[in-house]
């Protein structure tokens, strides 16, 4: 017999050597409670053995490009995720339960044990606990061909993640057409925010982040061409406080 989540080993009735199995429990305590795994996704997606998983608390993603995922088995835990060593955002699945770690951040989670069971008990936060910063954009009605949609002077530095991980975007009416806004970081083309044809929400594009700082200017440019349909647009782009 073992335990239900972290399959501990239970001491039997009248049995021998009751100490083995006592400190071989203890020891798998003290690494369920304090262990750290490195986890390299250089190769691709990595799935966590149960046996991993059970036995480390924090698990470090390294060598992370884009897409990549982290697969957690379905064992009842709460866990520590760390990107701060990623190039680019990382998705963590239980199931088709996903979890998007941002670049340079570490999230707080907790997989229930049950089918599709994964839940981000608190926001990501930034290596270092950089305070968030988020822009948020609301632009009524059809935008003109190439119109500016965001004006935004720094005043004070903040970073964009890669790929703006975690930001969200969604219009009112969706494209009829691929339409593709602009990011431009003082007047250079350095991102992009994409509606797909018969999508009303938004995917990213920034290409290793950006740093900003006070003097910098950050526009957002409506496509080049008016869609025939696409019409209110909310952005909200996360970032955090350099």
């Amino acid at each position: 017999m073992s335990s239900p989540n972290l399959a501990i080993p239970h001491i039997a009735a009248s049995q021998n050597q009751k100490e083995v199995t006592a400190n071989d429990a203890f020891d798998r305590l003290d690494e369920a409670i304090t262990g750290r795994l490195t986890v390299d996704l250089a190769a691709g997606d990595v799935t966590l053995t149960a046996s991993q998983y059970r036995r480390h608390v924090a698990f470090a993603a390294v060598n992370v490009v884009s897409g990549r995922e982290l697969v957690l088995p379905a064992i009842k835990r709460v866990i520590v995720v760390d990107n701060t060593a990623g190039a680019a955002a990382l998705v963590v699945r239980h199931g088709s339960t996903t979890v998007t770690v941002p670049a340079g951040a570490s999230q707080l989670l907790h997989t229930t044990g049950t089918t599709d069971g994964l839940v981000a008990v608190a926001p990501a936060v930034q290596a270092g606990g950089a305070a968030p910063f988020d822009i948020t954009v609301y632009f009524p009605g059809q935008p003109e061909a190439a119109e500016r949609l965001l004006k935004l002077e720094v005043a004070r530095g903040f970073t964009l993640p890669a790929d703006l991980a975690g930001s969200r975007g969604h219009a009112d009416t969706a494209a009829t057409a691929e339409a593709v806004c602009t990011i431009l970081h003082n007047g250079v083309a350095v991102g992009s925010i994409t509606f797909t044809a018969g999508s009303q929400d938004a995917a990213f594009s920034l290409t290793g982040g950006l740093a900003l700082v006070p003097g910098d200017r950050l526009d957002l440019i409506a496509p080049a061409t008016q869609d025939a349909s696409l019409a209110g647009l909310a952005l909200t782009l996360i970032g955090t406080r350099s």
